[in-house]
């Protein structure tokens, strides 16, 4: 196959990538490193510098790839898929977002990070994400830490999307959800960790950690389940909270962004609250 692939797009743009092999599970670390080396071999005759894409075995997360033998090759690309903790990204179980589940997110980005630099190779999460059935403050969380740490440590990334559990955008309305917004807004030095909550029966309260000190002003945004994200207020460029009372029923949504002269929007994690 690799023959076949390889000789078909040889003269294709240098944009174009090619990976060995996806989520080889069932295969021995032995067994991905040959394979990885006897497929980089085939695809050398006709690519010869073509960035090729590696990583290592099982489900090819962020310990397989730090301990997989790496090719004699000065064009490679090593990956890892990452839905950890699987109990939360993958099965929807319990909460995440405590200081303990960033530490520990962060720590894998940092350990990537520091393999691609000894090596001298680029890195990229090339699927992350967390099932629809995960409680939505901490499914918002894990997707935003996912983008900070990435651009943090300078690791490409790319969220997965398979139309369904994982699904970002909503094919069959054409539309897209908050998702979106952190994947792209999402900046190491932009505000994080909204949160807050509803005080007696519609007080609604929100705080936020600021990365910053230049921002001309930070505006807060609010939405309901049938409408989109609108500007509710404009706060001072080094605010870290706001509340009001929210005279409606269902469940509401906030989120803020910071604004600068000169400089791109920053957005926060959204934020759900429901109001009885």
């Amino acid at each position: 196959i690799w023959a076949q692939v390889s000789r078909r797009f040889a003269n294709k743009s240098g944009k174009l990538l090619f990976e060995i092999i996806n989520e080889p599970k069932g295969m021995t670390k032995q067994e991905v490193d040959e394979t990885n080396e006897r497929i980089l071999g085939i695809i050398r005759k006709s690519n010869p510098k073509r960035i090729v894409i590696f990583g290592g075995n099982e489900w090819a997360n962020s310990d397989e790839l730090i301990t997989a033998k790496i090719p004699n090759d000065d064009y490679l690309m090593g990956y890892y898929h990452s839905y950890d903790p699987w109990n939360f990204g993958g099965q929807g179980e319990g909460t995440w977002g405590s200081f303990d589940d960033l530490r520990n997110m962060e720590n894998k980005y940092k350990a990537v990070s520091d393999w691609s630099k000894i090596n001298n190779i680029p890195v990229m999460i090339s699927e992350f994400g967390a099932v629809h059935a995960c409680e939505y403050n901490s499914r918002m969380l894990h997707y935003f830490y996912n983008v900070k740490f990435a651009l943090q440590y300078g690791v490409a990334f790319m969220a997965w999307d398979d139309g369904g559990n994982f699904g970002i955008y909503d094919r069959q309305n054409r539309t897209w959800p908050e998702v979106k917004d952190i994947l792209i807004h999402t900046y190491p030095d932009g505000p994080e960790y909204l949160q807050g909550g509803v005080a007696g029966k519609n007080h609604v309260y929100i705080t936020w950690t600021n990365n910053f000190d230049n921002a001309t002003k930070i505006t807060v945004q609010r939405k309901t389940d049938s409408s989109d994200f609108t500007n509710v207020t404009d706060l001072p460029g080094d605010a870290t909270q706001w509340d009001e009372v929210y005279n409606g029923s269902g469940n509401i949504y906030y989120r803020i962004i910071a604004k600068f002269a000169g400089l791109p929007d920053k957005y926060s994690n959204p934020v759900k609250y429901t109001i009885q």
